[in-house]
């Protein structure tokens, strides 16, 4: 192809194609090994080369690329070069089973990492991660707090909604061991866990929590003006 939708200019020089069929649901990135060469753009297959669904940049990103639908095709192209091309694909799977409200999971970062970083989030994040869906079923707060990691492992949450289309969804809360939304409209969200680079197959749990945070306070110690009132934590839960 010449010209693409997804980015301006010409690209006149002969590309390489590259197909790829999800065998589970994943966020795939690829990435042209000779980025200053090389353009990557992706495609459903019945389209290519029309139809761009992402692409004008080194590397691609692709959320939730399904096995039942059509295969991906990768075009390695530049405006002006032409010769050998190498193209590597990197998969984080989704997790097969999805969140839900008051639940507690138990997972492990990946082995490979599709995501190295995030808009609503500072620092990189260059480790494997791990991905899980939820499907908020009506307007409510929401969180989602990592807990139980190795001392060290500094894992952070990113939270994005409307996942379910191949373009890049948007980050709605992260960065911290903790994302909350104050008021998240229904339909679904991916919550990823992920970490700084180099780490791999990290355990931790993910907790969910739904609705307004709830405290009962009718055992707690009563307080006096001019006294001290002493407590433990050991054994205590976190609310959000």
């Amino acid at each position: 192809a010449e010209r693409y939708g997804c980015r301006g200019g010409t690209f006149a020089r002969g590309e390489a194609y590259y197909r790829f069929q999800a065998s589970s649901r994943v966020i795939a990135t690829a990435t042209a090994r000779d980025p200053l060469l090389y353009d990557v753009f992706a495609f459903e297959e019945p389209q290519a080369p029309v139809g761009c669904l992402a692409g004008g940049a080194t590397s691609v990103t692709l959320w939730n690329v399904a096995p039942t639908q059509s295969p991906i095709v990768y075009s390695l192209d530049a405006p002006t070069a032409s010769g050998p091309t190498a193209l590597s694909l990197a998969c984080t799977p989704l997790a097969t089973t999805p969140l839900a409200c008051a639940g507690t999971v138990t997972g492990r970062t990946g082995t490979t990492s599709a995501l190295d970083g995030y808009s609503c989030a500072a620092r990189g994040r260059g480790g494997a991660e791990a991905v899980f869906e939820f499907v908020n079923p009506t307007t409510q707060p929401l969180a989602f707090a990592v807990a139980n990691a190795p001392q060290g492992s500094d894992l952070t949450i990113a939270l994005f909604d409307r996942p379910f289309r191949p373009a890049a969804p948007t980050c709605t809360a992260g960065g911290g061991s903790v994302a909350r939304l104050a008021s998240a409209p229904p339909g679904d969200y991916l919550v990823v866990v992920d970490g700084p680079a180099g780490a791999v197959g990290v355990p931790f749990d993910l907790l969910t929590f739904c609705g307004p945070p709830t405290l009962d306070c009718t055992s707690a110690p009563r307080l006096a003006c001019n006294t001290v009132v002493a407590g433990d934590t050991a054994g205590a839960s976190s609310t959000t």
